[in-house]
């Protein structure tokens, strides 16, 4: 009986702007000029090329399997070294020569797609901004009501450790699992308190109308319990203050004001998946029985010398 042979592929639209396809190939370039350089003088160091090369490839394929619609392009990726033969028993050299010869191929490759990117149609719009919320019904649930007014607001500062270190790819991930988290968690709350929710590139920060401090900190809480299910270390500060609303350049609206300034300050004195609590919020709980739950009063300073007082929150 004749095996069935499925279709060719058809050359696929891409799934992200063409400019953000450019940045990340140029990136993959880079790192593969990088590997070029490595010295091998010993077989421990062409066992680390070629350990470094395979990530590299392997990167790279992942890469062109979610940029895509299809595997068109893995499939011409793959084949882009050609047909190299490793003789049998080769000595060092020619195993590195083998390796950097790979190398150089894939490069190449990469280097005539970017040529060739214009021509291939995207999905996308370009220009696409990644952070958490890109739509304006995303950022808010407060009306218009409020702006230029200064409510009392308190601001859960959330910053994902590591993020910058990441591969591209690898911070999309982070930043769609951030996304689901968030939303899903000011669901539960946005019936009983108005928010806003801002995009800070590595992380967000949720501010809240709302009087109730415990409520604030649950919230939290919860939070960090998703990102630490996830394996996502994160660390976060809540500030209590009254913050100006007002729109900013891009018509959006947004806070301004030394609660979220606060908050961002005390979460960078914060180790992963730990909750520092500014002393205005802990003073609104703290002849509550939770209050057994915060840790012991800190001061610390931050960069610009200004002394900030926080509590470490354990529940």
């Amino acid at each position: 009986m004749a095996k069935h042979t499925p279709p060719p592929l058809n050359p696929p639209n891409l799934i992200i702007s063409k400019s953000e396809a450019k940045s990340l190939i140029e990136q993959r370039i880079r790192s593969g000029k990088t590997l070029l350089e490595l010295q091998v003088n010993s077989d421990s160091d062409y066992e680390n090329l070629k350990t470094e090369h395979q990530k590299w490839t392997n990167f790279n394929t992942e890469m062109f399997t979610r940029i895509f619609e299809n595997k068109y392009y893995v499939e011409k990726y793959e084949w882009s070294e050609g047909l190299l033969v490793l003789k049998i028993n080769s000595n060092l050299t020619d195993k590195t020569n083998f390796t950097r010869e790979r190398l150089k191929k894939q490069t190449a490759y990469l280097s005539s797609f970017i040529e060739s990117l214009e021509l291939i149609p995207s999905t996308q719009k370009e220009q696409i901004e990644i952070s958490p919320f890109n739509r304006q019904k995303d950022f808010t649930s407060i009306s218009d009501d409020y702006i230029n007014k200064d409510p009392e607001i308190e601001t859960i500062f959330i910053d994902i450790v590591g993020f910058s270190k990441r591969q591209h790819l690898e911070r999309l991930t982070v930043i769609e699992k951030l996304n689901k988290i968030v939303k899903n968690s000011i669901q539960k709350y946005s019936l009983e308190s108005q928010f806003i929710l801002l995009p800070t590139g590595d992380g967000v920060a949720i501010s809240i109308l709302t009087e109730n401090a415990l409520a604030t900190i649950n919230i939290a809480s919860e939070l960090r319990a998703s990102f630490r299910t996830e394996t996502i270390p994160v660390r976060i500060g809540i500030n209590k203050s009254r913050d100006t609303i007002v729109k900013d350049v891009n018509d959006r609206i947004n806070i301004s004001g030394p609660g979220i300034i606060g908050a961002q300050r005390i979460m960078d004195f914060a180790k992963s998946y730990k909750i520092n609590i500014s002393e205005s919020v802990y003073l609104t709980i703290k002849d509550r029985k939770d209050s057994s739950l915060f840790g012991d009063r800190k001061e610390e300073k931050d960069k610009h010398n200004n002394s900030w007082i926080f509590y470490e929150y354990e529940g």
